[in-house]
């Protein structure tokens, strides 16, 4: 075990649904005392988050980890990062460990910037010198300078984001370990921690990335992992075997219209994005869209009260989790008010204007107050080849972000 940095062996985590446990006698005992006075409560039902994992990560290794939401991924790096315990199994670590999991997960919101990042340090293990060595690098990363001072309850998301990263990447330790929560911050610092990342693997540092964006997963990974319904479905050395059959098994249920049966969510309890439909411009339903042609996406929903101020989004990314076309409401300043028991929201493109390939949809319905209804990666739609302009085909035009005419209804 001299070159392993990370023995995962016979890893089970089970989780109770429906119950409660306070961990104090006396709520147990009033929770109980409940249940016998309310027989015919539904018992409480358990679900295996993760079944059987093992795993072995050399030092110097970056891994990736890929799988739908609800797989298991961030179970698996929270009883990595010690934050919750396996129900069975045995995990050994050797050597120190940082991890960014989510947004302002270890540090303490009533501390300063600069509090923390001394917190985050002493938790280390390192000695207040040692820290202050690192203090003015770790500070120019984030970006933050001004706000050093600040308690971390006022900082926004990116701003967490932005000093989480800055700290696990550059106090001192020999394994990091990084959730989708780098997806907050903005284009240009993603970049600038891609790049970090890339320097922590050429100094021998071992790093678990979990990220649906798998062209992060392709290029930056030695190693990837494919969890399936808690079960690691796959685990290789050849990255890209492991991303293909992802897309083929994981991501073949996106080519259901329905999206009512979708766990993998965020919604109010009064919302509910329930179908999905492709229509041409006579509106009948298609199967594919076809660049150059117009195309109608409609969103069915049900509502158990009307909403105002209503936005929606839609955005395209390959397969490779590249965004390619955001299709947002907010752009042409609309906002909408939503019918009670139901209805559709119609994104209406005059022409497709990608090229012929297959691209993951994200829908998106919200309030300035709440999300009404969020699915990544809610349904997969196939494009084929057409012409965009007349004199030639659109097959050759590759930017990285198509900006394209549009409207919501």
């Amino acid at each position: 075990m001299s070159d392993v940095a990370i023995r995962i062996e016979h890893i089970w985590k089970k989780y109770r649904l429906g119950t409660t446990n306070y961990y104090s006698l006396k709520e147990d005992l009033l929770h109980w005392w409940r249940g016998l006075a309310h027989k015919n409560q539904a018992l409480p039902t358990f679900r295996w988050a993760l079944q059987d994992i093992n795993l072995d990560i050399k030092q110097g290794e970056t891994v990736g980890i890929i799988g739908k939401n609800g797989s298991g991924k961030s179970t698996l790096l929270k009883i990595l990062s010690r934050i919750t315990t396996p129900t069975k199994g045995n995990v050994w670590i050797k050597g120190r460990m940082s991890s960014l999991l989510e947004v302002g997960t270890g540090f303490h919101p009533e501390l300063t910037g600069k509090e923390n990042i001394l917190l985050n340090g002493a938790i280390l293990g390192m000695t207040k010198r040692e820290i202050k060595a690192q203090l003015d690098e770790i500070i120019a990363f984030s970006g933050i300078e001004a706000y050093l001072d600040t308690p971390v309850k006022r900082y926004s998301s990116g701003m967490y984001v932005r000093l989480a990263f800055a700290v696990a990447a550059h106090l001192r330790n020999d394994i990091i370990v990084v959730d989708e929560v780098l997806a907050v911050g903005d284009l240009e610092f993603q970049k600038k921690c891609l790049g970090k990342l890339h320097n922590l693997a050429h100094e021998g540092k071992t790093a678990l990335i979990v990220s649906h964006q798998l062209g992060l997963i392709e290029n930056m990974c030695h190693k990837a992992v494919v969890l399936q319904q808690g079960e690691m479905a796959m685990c290789t050395p050849h990255v890209q075997s492991a991303i293909q059959y992802y897309q083929q098994n994981t991501l073949a249920y996106l080519t259901e219209t329905n999206l009512a049966d979708r766990q993998d969510r965020q919604r109010h309890a009064q919302f509910l994005l329930h179908k999905i439909e492709l229509l041409n411009e006579a509106g009948e339903p298609i199967p594919f869209a076809t660049t150059g042609k117009p195309l109608k996406i409609r969103l069915h929903y049900e509502a158990g009260q009307a909403f105002s101020q209503v936005s929606v989004a839609l955005k395209f990314k390959e397969m490779n989790g590249n965004a390619k076309i955001l299709l947002w409401t907010k752009l042409l300043n609309k906002t909408y008010q939503t019918t009670s028991p139901a209805g559709y929201f119609d994104c209406v493109l005059p022409k497709v204007a990608l090229s012929a390939q297959t691209y993951l949809l994200n829908i998106l319905v919200e309030t300035p107050f709440e999300k009404l209804d969020w699915i990544q990666d809610a349904y997969q739609i196939q494009v084929a080849e057409g012409k965009y302009y007349p004199e030639s085909s659109i097959q050759n035009y590759q930017e990285s972000i198509v900006f394209t005419d549009f409207t919501w209804e």
